[in-house]
């Protein structure tokens, strides 16, 4: 099913810029430094409408989420439910997870979602 366009999207992603990273690169060689606490960090590809990373990070905020996804139209609604629930361990990567290659992630990233 295709999700329609959403209502004032860019207006609604700016309301909740401070989750999202707007060039993951900036972090090629330390992708942790994206929080500025040493937690573990765990990745989420796909991240959809954020049912499952939103309820995730609720449930384990000594943990710190990145979560990925291509389509802004949902990205919108998962930057939102973090929001609302005012969680501060979780940032969002619009685009694709491909990026991730280029990342130094071997050492950093705990564990991935997909």
């Amino acid at each position: 099913m295709r999700m329609r366009r959403k209502k004032h999207r860019e207006e609604r992603m700016e309301n909740c810029g401070e989750l999202m990273i707007k060039d993951i690169l900036e972090y090629k060689e330390d992708i942790k430094a994206v929080f500025e606490n040493d937690k573990p960090l765990h990745i989420e590809i796909g991240c959809g409408k954020g049912g499952f990373i939103s309820e995730t990070a609720r449930r384990n905020p000594d943990v710190n989420y990145i979560a990925f996804e291509k389509n802004l139209d949902v990205l919108v609604l998962a930057m939102e439910k973090v929001t609302a629930l005012g969680l501060t361990n979780v940032r969002f990567v619009p685009g694709d997870a491909g990026v991730l290659s280029e990342l130094e992630t071997k050492s950093k990233v705990q564990r991935i979602y997909i």
